[in-house]
């Protein structure tokens, strides 16, 4: 099951039990706009047969729909109550954050660039008989854009992501329809891809993005190797652990540090 799927059968599981006091923690977090409002419909008629809910969620917007009450939280302390429907999200945010949001800047047209990604009528059919098949798939990605992929959950999005990072393989036969700077890849693995310049941050952060039960220092030499932290086959531990810690500056990395 991709992580859409999985969240949508935890919060099912927990609804069957009949609770009296439901906390919920970031459960729209990868569930499509149709399941948020179904999930909002089921909530609304707890609360109105008795059932105590807590819900918690940075999507302002969210709040305003669902909640009777809000209290908000920056940095472990209670910075404000309200009645989420008199206040709009821009107040709401200014209480999380502790000043007024930027204003989003429009999207400019953009004219293309250099093709850093292209893919060219893939199909394929996973082994999982649960995946989903693709068929006849083609876009392309230039230089200095952002192309969204937008698709229910359990709807290609996890078997595409996987052959464009490598972590599925095609067969050399069937390898000429990815390509990332003009270069065929679909043969290649994740390495050979990153060594291209490739990144991916995956759908599911713990278990594929990284490994809980190692250290952020441990988990930088994962995909930062490349990056001076090895010499001569061995870890240069004050570089790794220099690293993770600018890491940790540069990104707002909120951790006890960088050995955890």
């Amino acid at each position: 099951l991709s992580v859409g799927e999985r969240q949508r059968v935890e919060i099912i599981r927990c609804l069957m039990t009949e609770p009296q006091l439901l906390i919920l923690d970031e459960p729209t977090s990868v569930l499509p706009p149709q399941s948020v409002d179904k999930l909002f419909e089921t909530l609304r008629r707890l609360r109105d047969s008795g059932v105590s809910i807590l819900f918690i969620s940075h999507k302002l917007e969210e709040i305003r729909a669902v909640c009777d009450r809000a209290t908000i939280l920056r940095g472990g302390r209670i910075t404000g109550h309200a009645d989420p429907r008199d206040h709009d999200a821009h107040d709401l945010a200014r209480m999380m954050i502790g000043r007024d949001m930027p204003q989003p800047m429009p999207a400019l047209a953009h004219s293309g660039g250099e093709k850093h990604l292209e893919i060219v009528g893939l199909d394929h059919r996973p082994d999982d008989p649960f995946a989903a098949m693709l068929s006849d798939v083609s876009l392309t990605v230039r230089a200095g854009e952002i192309l969204g992929i937008a698709g229910i959950s359990g709807n290609g999005q996890r078997e595409l992501a996987a052959l464009i990072s490598g972590e599925t393989v095609l067969p050399r036969e069937k390898s000429q329809r990815i390509f990332m700077m003009g270069r065929d890849v679909g043969a290649l693995d994740a390495a050979a891809r990153r060594r291209l310049g490739f990144a991916f941050v995956p759908e599911e952060r713990l278990g594929r993005g990284a490994v809980p039960e190692m250290s952020l220092v441990l988990n930088s030499l994962l995909t930062a190797h490349p990056s001076g932290l090895l010499k001569c086959g061995l870890v240069d531990t004050a570089r790794a652990k220099a690293f993770t810690e600018d890491c940790i500056r540069q990104y707002d990395v909120r951790t006890p540090g960088s050995e955890t």
